[in-house]
């Protein structure tokens, strides 16, 4: 189904639920939204409106004009005829009902009938009626981020409290490029999403031989001339309409937003610096920005917490008390929350001061390595049964403890990840070297007998790679 049939079909649904009830706020945000994306939707609302008023006003002649008998002694009662068989309540209003629906069923039929809404393209000029009642839009100021944040958490408790503020909430200055631009951070991720399928670094899938993702591909047959979006053919294709010459091509099946062909256009206008992925440069420590807030100085982490809060327009909200604290503490680091006797010892005595101490407490305990390393498992698709088929249990939990260990002797990662990449290649390796090489056949495997041999083959090699 396309995007503009939903969009009808919710409107339609909308528009029913507009003549049974008062639509709650996300409906009413969604109705407002709908109209605005699809002007001649409008005509749909003032039919419905000119509907709703031609019901309430309806003479007894007019209804008999349409075609339907009258029930026996004129239970249904008209604006112009007041005779009502008050007797028999239960068949009146049967009656009634039935009455109604079929007025409503014709008369919704002869106005649909002179309605096509699936031609998407198609203007609509909407007479004016005296029967419809326009609602003046009034311009409103844009909201704050932060009175944004509070409208979006202001939901939580009639949505549940799993729900959270929209992700791209997270970006409150997006389509803002007055700043400078960062090619790792901001222009990186759309070329690799949008580009480099075909002016990337496989050779079999490149494209019009232009490299896109080095610093002097980039520059080649003028794809990007820094300082001048005006003179770079990548700008002259990502704004193009022609479906023949526009990039990305439609068959990509991926089409970029004005603000993310903005942001390239502002990176390039900006003198488009290149910059190596972040994991092949030596770390730089970063000047610390000072917090004009007291308690946000105390450490560095704070600062920049603080600095990215400001910048969003976003305020601190209070410090938590310490039961609050330890529990979160405790649940982050195995899991679980603090029994209340130890809860208690923490927390009614000097927190500030405890609080390493319960950090060491937790950390040392079997369940921080069985915690942290369900995250490393999920990763790395472990499960204790083939995935496939009849699902059979399968011999894996050697590498399972394998990982939990490793944690909880805090190894370090560069270790972590050479046993399991290749423990059974190093040099006077280990029966723990080896197991940790487990990680490779955590894939989902068959048991089936008619399996074919080199297809799974293929398969297995497929996931390892890439998983790896």
């Amino acid at each position: 189904m396309s995007s503009y049939h939903q969009d009808l079909t919710l409107f339609k649904e909308l528009l029913a639920y507009r003549n049974e009830r008062s639509l709650t706020e996300w409906e009413l945000e969604e109705f407002t939204r709908l109209i605005e994306k699809h002007p001649q939707f409008i005509e749909r609302l003032a039919k419905d409106s000119q509907l709703e008023s031609m019901l309430k006003t309806i003479t007894e002649d007019e209804y008999k004009e349409l075609g339907f008998k009258l029930p026996a002694k004129n239970i249904i009662k008209f604006p112009n005829n007041h005779a009502v068989n008050e007797k028999n309540t239960r068949a009146t209003s049967k009656w009634s009902s039935v009455a109604a629906i079929l007025v409503l069923s014709f008369a919704t039929y002869l106005f649909v009938s002179t309605l096509d809404l699936n031609k998407p393209n198609e203007s609509h000029e909407v007479a004016p009626s005296p029967s419809l009642v326009v609602t003046e839009v009034k311009e409103t100021k844009p909201l704050t981020p932060q009175e944004e944040y509070e409208r979006q958490i202001a939901k939580i408790p009639q949505t549940g409290s799993m729900k959270r503020p929209p992700a791209k909430f997270n970006s409150a200055t997006n389509g803002d490029h007055t700043g400078q631009l960062n090619y790792g951070r901001d222009i990186r991720p759309l070329l690799s999403e949008y580009c480099f399928h075909c002016h990337g670094p496989d050779e079999g899938s490149r494209e019009a031989k232009l490299r896109l993702d080095t610093a002097d591909g980039m520059l080649e047959k003028s794809a990007i001339v820094p300082n001048h979006p005006e003179k770079s053919e990548v700008i002259a294709r990502i704004f193009l309409d022609d479906p023949d010459e526009i990039m990305p091509p439609p068959e990509s099946h991926k089409t970029m937003t004005d603000t993310e062909k903005e942001t390239i256009k502002t990176w390039i206008s900006q003198g488009a610096k290149w910059e190596r992925h972040w994991a092949y440069d030596n770390p730089k420590k970063q000047a610390l920005p000072k917090a004009d807030k007291e308690g946000w100085n105390d450490h560095p982490i704070d600062q920049f917490a603080f600095a990215k809060m400001k910048e969003k327009g976003l305020k601190p909200n209070k410090q938590a008390d310490p039961f609050v604290l330890a529990r979160r503490l405790s649940l982050d680091l195995v899991g679980l929350p603090l029994p209340p006797d130890k809860l208690k010892k923490y927390v009614e005595t000097n927190f500030d001061a405890n609080y390493e101490t319960l950090v060491d407490e937790l950390m040392s305990t079997p369940m921080y390595g069985e915690h942290r390393a369900h995250y490393w498992l999920d990763a790395a698709r472990y499960g204790d049964t083939h995935g496939l088929h009849n699902d059979k249990y399968r011999e894996m939990w050697l590498y399972r403890d394998w990982v939990i260990n490793a944690f909880n002797k805090n190894m370090p990662f560069d270790q972590f990840t050479v046993e399991q990449f290749a423990g059974d290649l190093l040099p006077n390796n280990t029966i723990e070297q080896k197991i940790a090489t487990g990680f490779h056949r955590c894939n989902v495997t068959s048991n089936e007998g008619g399996s074919i041999d080199e297809e799974l083959r293929v398969r297995y090699n497929v996931d390892r790679a890439s998983t790896t």
